[in-house]
């Protein structure tokens, strides 16, 4: 046991009988009814400091997660203004291009270069490849289950920004639907990862998104 110097002693002895008498003070005026009084109002207050430790603490955490949720959405913003800066960088390339096309003397040459460059824009692909991606995660159907004779055809329709999709099993078409960037990038802004297209074939939002801009939003 600890032990004190006599000066020690003799201050908390003082300061004991000092609490005392206050103590006796608050009971006599009303504010305290018994000395266990002043225990519980002790115990409540460090009930209470307590409570109020763990709710800050508490909140800053919320704070430190909201924290990093803006600097991820943050992020996600500055992804998204880049896309679209080379998106519309993109087409604007691309009506430039038209506009000179159309403006010039029709040639067998020029002709030729057009057609080469509207075959190039139809991308095809076999399903084992836009699994092997992770683009095509899984097949519903009977007739789009066996993934070996199965192939895609992604082509731009007249709009920027929309594709058609066809799906083609032995030669035969089998299902067709249209993908539209702006509702891609919806789903992708509000974390829904996998869509279904005409229900029947399941894809990656992310990755579908990453092939068509890398397809046909890069610079010619």
């Amino acid at each position: 046991m600890k032990k004190y110097s006599a000066d020690t002693q003799s201050n908390l002895m003082n300061d004991r009988e000092l609490i005392k008498a206050n103590v006796k003070t608050l009971i006599a005026n009303g504010t305290l009814e018994s000395e266990d009084d002043l225990v519980k109002l002790i115990c409540e207050e460090i009930r209470e400091n307590n409570r109020l430790r763990k709710a800050r603490k508490l909140e800053i955490e919320q704070l430190r997660l909201t924290r990093e949720r803006l600097i991820n959405k943050r992020k996600y913003y500055e992804e998204q203004r880049v896309f679209y800066e080379r998106y519309i960088a993109d087409c604007l390339a691309k009506q430039s291009i038209d506009d000179k096309q159309a403006k010039a003397k029709p040639t067998k040459g020029a002709s030729f270069r057009l057609k080469s460059r509207k075959e190039k824009k139809v991308v095809k692909y076999s399903a084992d490849q836009l699994i092997k991606k992770g683009i095509l995660l899984s097949l519903d159907g009977d007739e789009v289950k066996n993934t070996k004779h199965l192939k895609f055809v992604i082509k731009p329709l007249l709009v920027n920004g929309q594709w058609s999709i066809e799906a083609f099993y032995l030669g035969v078409s089998v299902f067709t639907t249209k993908l539209i960037l702006q509702e891609l990038l919806q789903k992708q802004y509000e974390n829904v990862s996998v869509i279904k297209l005409d229900d029947k074939a399941k894809v990656n939002v992310n990755l579908l998104i990453h092939l068509l801009n890398k397809k046909f939003h890069t610079a010619l």
